[in-house]
């Protein structure tokens, strides 16, 4: 059979049809990425807070020696045994915190200052950790977005 002239490849109508139905996969999907963003963005920094002040904790027990963290208005600050500062304040708005001092101690028995460390995010959303006087320990209150 000979060829009818007609070649083979897609039509203009079939390629812009193809175009359409991605665009309209792509605004599904960007929002909900988005969104997982983030919300692992939220996550990290919410761990980042736990660890640096579990690290404080940890470090009073095994050296013997009192730590403390500063808190400023949208940053946690830890001069670190070596004088190293850690500084944390990727995403953060503000901090509240309602203890007896003005910093957060963690001493060498495992007792802290204790008290309610608030922390609002960029993203509004704000993250409630309850640092307990007796042992130190830290538990999440409550978590949520605005």
């Amino acid at each position: 059979m000979l060829p009818t002239g007609r070649s083979s490849g897609f039509t203009l109508v079939e390629v812009l049809l193809i175009v359409v139905i991605i665009s309209f996969s792509l605004l599904l999907i960007i929002p909900s990425f988005d969104k997982y963003l983030k919300t692992v963005n939220l996550k990290t920094g919410e761990s980042r807070i736990v660890f640096i002040l579990t690290s404080a904790r940890k470090t009073a027990i095994a050296s013997g020696f009192p730590q403390k963290i500063e808190i400023h208005k949208s940053k946690l600050i830890y001069p670190t045994p070596t004088g190293e500062k850690v500084v944390f304040s990727r995403g953060i708005k503000n901090i509240d915190y309602n203890g007896k001092r003005k910093d957060i101690m963690f001493y060498p028995d495992g007792t802290s200052s204790g008290g309610k460390l608030e922390i609002l995010f960029d993203n509004n959303v704000k993250v409630v950790l309850k640092i307990s006087p007796v042992t130190g320990q830290l538990k999440p209150v409550m978590s949520h977005g605005s």
